[in-house]
């Protein structure tokens, strides 16, 4: 294999771990902040009537917030090197010998990009996914843009005009 065509390399993104990290962090801090309330009872509580005005709406929002920040955030990892781009999952492409790009809109209306090269590869990944690390997203975007132009892949308008693509010129 050429230098750079395997599908490992330095350019990687995946945000599940950071976005772990940050969730519980939330969580510690926001459990600290009403460390005092669990005592005294919120400043706004009326004193002296044993009232205490909403304090157990904190819980589900402190759990609701960390449950965001941990797991709403379901972009694959991917990585990509010079002529190619690998998935979560470990399948890839070679970028430069795309022979059919599409483009589609899932479930949660996310943008998704299927790529089939020559060698009947096949690879399924979100644009957020790719566009969240520059690296990544300027190595896959001209792969993509060359197989385009160059090899004429096959194509639909919705990868035109999401991604601002030219369209091959017929013969």
């Amino acid at each position: 294999m050429l230098a750079g065509s395997r599908p490992e390399g330095p350019w990687r993104y995946g945000i599940r771990e950071a976005a772990r990290i940050v969730g519980v962090s939330i969580a510690v801090l926001g459990l600290i902040s009403i460390g005092p309330f669990l005592v005294e009872g919120p400043p706004w509580s009326a004193p002296n009537t044993g009232v205490r005005v909403g304090f157990w709406l904190l819980w589900p929002v402190l759990l609701l917030q960390f449950l965001t920040y941990a797991y709403g955030n379901r972009l694959s990892p991917c990585s990509a090197g010079a002529e190619w781009l690998r998935g979560a999952d470990g399948r890839w492409v070679r970028t430069y010998e795309l022979t059919r790009i599409t483009a589609r809109r899932n479930a949660a209306l996310a943008l998704v990009l299927e790529f089939h090269d020559r060698r009947r590869r096949t690879l399924e990944i979100s644009v957020d996914s790719l566009r969240n690390n520059p690296r990544v997203w300027d190595l896959v975007h001209n792969g993509v843009l060359h197989s385009v132009v160059a090899n004429k892949a096959l194509t639909n308008t919705r990868l035109h005009t999401s991604l601002q693509l030219p369209y091959p010129e017929q013969p």
